[in-house]
């Protein structure tokens, strides 16, 4: 969701000069960060990352992280037989980069996750994220921009939330009208994420956009085209909002249950078809899958905690939310364990919210998606991974469940999702943390969150009191040799002139 610096990565970054590629590189921006590490320039960056390039010497590694291989192969293709490889390179790296994830291989398996979920919601992303690409090449963005999906990653999830969510809210098909205004979204989102990314980089401490934009454009969707007056809907009451689990219930029903993967997709549009059929409610559907007692089960916790990553992209399925966990683990594996420390940590302290019997939301995984997305952000891709990275990246968890629980209070009654605000609001803050000595420090050069962390320890040795020491000692010998070859130079000048003017001199007393 997003972001940042000089990097084809994520979110963050303003499309038009953009103030760091960042984001782009990758979460996507993009996004971001503008402080850099101390003592270290963008083209001394840039040299220690060719020298630790491992990819030389393991030529598979060129495919993982930010898929360098591929892009280097893709520049040296020119002509229009290139141009489609070329737009799903964009295009798979745009889904990617809402999980942080800079790589089309990474962005492919997790669009086949999102088809194999439900069809209309695979479909759905694929239009709005070609949508996405086109809009932001006839608008002259940045190629750089469009190749890492820093325009693509706000109107993938435009797209995948969108399709997911708006029969499970509203009780509507998916018509015509829905269609056109996702792929009027996910224009739009382009010029948002352009705007928002070049105002939020003009302050003092850049900030990544993230998938502020998303938020923006879906809210403004949803309230403009959800039903009025709301329909009802059978066992829920929308005055209920003593607990999170009854808001967030009412806000982002799951779109598959994870042992009944053909349910949902078997029972649209069936109801105009047959009006004997009967659609299942909520109620239903829970039954299938969440224990029917007012116990607190692990088991269905911990189910909870992976589909919280398929949550992240509006669906609930348990075999697509999976396969985005290997395909993150493909990206890095430190994002991917920084994932799954978002995912723990924000289903277990949603706990504290959550009335005995009303769990539905943990089971779910909606208390943790927004989690994975704020532990990544801070653990590692925006700033370097370190012990104090970590525990801000854990702090800033809790504050989005803190957010999260308010937001849910707030739009409940409204029956509108709050999406991924909370981790956005959140990020926002924590992103403009600073800490003494190099406990905190903002990536310069958004590759990947191994890579920060190398080019963070490399700047740690460079700036060493060891190395500055030894630094000063080559100064000052340098300085000595100096002074000494000036007066060895002085010296030699001399010597002629001294020896001419005492033959001269005995010339002269010769003659005479």
């Amino acid at each position: 969701m997003g972001n940042h610096i000089t990097r084809i990565n994520r979110r963050s970054a303003p499309i038009e000069p953009r103030r760091d590629i960042e984001e782009g590189g990758a979460r996507h921006n993009n996004e971001d960060s503008a402080s850099s590490s101390r003592g270290s320039t963008p083209e001394e960056v840039g040299a220690f990352l060719r020298q630790t390039d491992t990819s030389q010497t393991n030529p598979w590694l060129q495919y993982v992280g930010d898929c360098k291989g591929l892009d280097t192969f893709l520049e040296t293709k020119d002509g229009w037989g290139w141009m489609f490889p070329k737009f799903l390179n964009a295009l798979f790296r745009g889904v990617g980069q809402v999980v942080f994830c800079n790589n089309p291989f990474t962005g492919l398996v997790i669009l086949l996750a999102l088809f194999w979920a439900d069809l209309f919601v695979g479909l759905a992303t694929t239009l709005a994220a070609s949508t996405a690409i086109i809009t932001a090449i006839i608008f002259r963005q940045d190629y750089a921009h469009i190749n890492a999906g820093l325009t693509t990653y706000n109107a993938v999830l435009i797209g995948s939330v969108t399709s997911a969510l708006w029969f499970p809210l509203y009780k509507i098909e998916i018509n015509f009208l829905i269609w056109a205004f996702i792929v009027l979204g996910a224009a739009l989102s382009v010029f948002v994420n352009t705007a928002m990314s070049n105002f939020l980089s003009s302050f003092k401490q850049p900030l990544p956009s993230l998938t502020f934009p998303f938020n923006i454009v879906a809210l403004l969707l949803f309230t403009c085209l959800m039903p009025t007056p709301f329909p009802i809907v059978p066992n829920t009451s929308l005055n209920d909002t003593r607990t999170p689990g009854v808001a967030m219930e009412l806000v982002a029903r799951p779109v598959d249950p994870p042992m009944n993967n053909s349910l949902v997709r078997t029972t649209r549009g069936a109801e105009a078809a047959d009006p004997t059929i009967v659609i299942p409610t909520d109620a239903d559907i829970a039954k299938i899958y969440v224990p029917n007692d007012k116990d607190l089960h692990w088991g269905s916790t911990l189910l909870g905690m992976l589909l919280s990553m398929g949550q992240v992209y509006g669906v609930n399925n348990l075999i697509a939310s999976m396969l985005m966990w290997m395909a993150t683990l493909l990206y890095s594996p430190t994002l991917c364990m920084m994932s799954a420390s978002g995912a723990i940590l924000g289903t277990i302290f949603g706990l504290v919210f959550t009335e005995a019997g009303s769990y539905g939301a943990v089971y779910d995984g909606l208390w943790g998606f927004n989690g994975i997305l704020s532990a990544a952000a801070i653990g590692g891709f925006f700033f370097a991974f370190t012990l104090h990275s970590f525990a801000s990246a854990l702090a800033n968890v809790i504050f989005t469940v803190l957010i999260q629980h308010a937001l849910a209070i707030a739009f409940g009654p409204l029956r509108l999702p709050f999406f991924t605000l909370p981790f956005v609001l959140s990020t926002f803050i924590f992103l403009q943390m600073s800490a003494t000595g190099d406990n905190l420090v903002r990536v310069l050069n958004i590759t990947s969150p191994e890579m920060h962390r190398r080019e963070y320890l490399h700047n740690i040795r460079i700036n060493s009191p060891d190395q500055g020491n030894r630094r000063d000692t080559t100064d000052e010998i340098a300085e000595e040799k100096e002074l000494v070859l000036k007066e060895v130079k002085v010296i030699m000048e001399e010597a002629p002139k001294d020896n001419g003017e005492e033959k001269k001199t005995e010339e002269k007393s010769a003659t005479e």
